[in-house]
């Protein structure tokens, strides 16, 4: 007997090869159906695997089918959109999710429907982030995932191809001294110098990228949170800005004060308009170390530097050259302290001010 009776496979004119499926299940006949356009089947053993998921599907009230039209954009917009509303998801978590799913997701699978993505679709967008850190690359399974595991729930499929991916499990970082030869003061004052002479390759990023560097090593403030900073967030007069806790990681205001370096910067911006327009999450990394291979800052062997890495060289020098308070060391970088500390503990923007001269003028030097 022919174990795979009703497959067959045919040469269409564009000369690609395509298996065709007909089957009868608990007494109904089903049309012929071009497995390789709807499942990727390129072999008949495939379609026949294929088939024996399709009659359990069948068996169990699922028709696999049909999943309502809707391709994984629309299933990703939808909880994106659910998610903000209900506020599972913050501000930020939202952007980096959005940012992730648009650069690497949504050109190569977004418009499939759930039941036609597999592990190699997943497996080919890996590949195109193994120039990044492990815990950037389980975004993939933290977006996908729960979207696959609802549509599970509702009976539109029965498999989640995500369950196959390895989940990175990131190690803790070493410290800077066992990865970088300079010191901490030393690769500061590398790096300011370097982020005031670099001349960026395309000329809508001149400056901006020189500023924006500074305001990262300058004021030790998260990447992520700098690039949403607008121009209603900065107040000229106090020479301050005031972070809201819409794109803060704490959920907090955050208010510290201007380098000089970025005032001229700030002024050139109009109410309503991004300090740093260009700058995206995702190309951050990259020019940063096209800049750190321009400095002589010596890293040891297979040893990595990232632009995440300035609030630890803030925080050092705060504490071990300039004296200061390790706590208010620790406020300058905005680290939620310890439930009993926050409470009774309270450093004013005057106090913080006057660290982030301390630590400016070590590094100017």
């Amino acid at each position: 007997m022919d174990m795979y009776r009703g497959i067959t496979e045919k040469v269409l004119i564009d000369n690609s090869k395509n298996i065709y499926v007909r089957f009868k299940h608990l007494g109904k006949t089903y049309p012929v159906k071009n497995f390789t356009k709807l499942f990727n089947c390129k072999t008949k053993k495939s379609a026949f695997n294929k088939l024996q998921e399709i009659k359990t599907m069948l068996t169990n009230g699922i028709d696999p089918f049909n999943t309502q039209g809707k391709t994984l954009n629309d299933y990703f917009n939808r909880k994106l959109e659910s998610n903000k509303k209900n506020g599972i998801w913050r501000d930020t978590t939202v952007k980096q999710y959005s940012n992730f799913y648009e650069g690497y997701i949504k050109k190569d699978i977004g418009h499939l429907k759930l039941d036609k993505i597999n592990y190699e679709h997943l497996e080919n967008i890996l590949k195109e982030l193994d120039h990044t850190k492990g815990s950037y690359k389980n975004l993939i399974y933290r977006i996908l995932s729960p979207i696959f595991k609802d549509s599970i729930k509702r009976g539109e499929i029965i498999n989640n191809p995500c369950k196959l991916l390895d989940y990175v499990e990131v190690d803790k970082k070493e410290k800077i001294e066992h990865r970088v030869v300079d010191d901490h003061l030393e690769i500061a004052r590398i790096l300011y110098k370097s982020f005031k002479e670099h001349k960026a390759r395309y000329t809508h990023q001149r400056g901006e990228i020189n500023i924006f560097f500074l305001m990262l090593l300058l004021t030790g403030h998260r990447q992520n949170e700098v690039i949403q900073l607008k121009r209603e967030h900065c107040y000229l007069e106090e020479k301050k800005i005031i972070a809201p806790k819409e794109i803060t990681k704490t959920k907090i205001d955050y208010h510290y004060p201007i380098p000089k370096e970025c005032l001229e910067w700030i002024e050139s911006k109009k109410k309503g308009e991004l300090l740093f327009p260009n700058m995206k999450l995702k190309s951050i990394y990259f020019q940063f170390q096209n800049i750190l291979k321009k400095t002589n800052i010596k890293l040891y062997e297979n040893k990595s530097f990232s632009p995440h890495d300035m609030r630890s060289l803030l925080l050092n020098i705060m504490i071990q050259k300039c004296k200061i308070d390790s706590r208010l060391a620790d406020t300058c970088l905005e680290h939620k302290q310890a439930q009993v500390i926050e409470h009774y503990l309270n450093f004013t923007f005057k106090d913080k001010k006057k660290s982030f001269k301390k630590y400016w003028k070590k590094i100017r030097n």
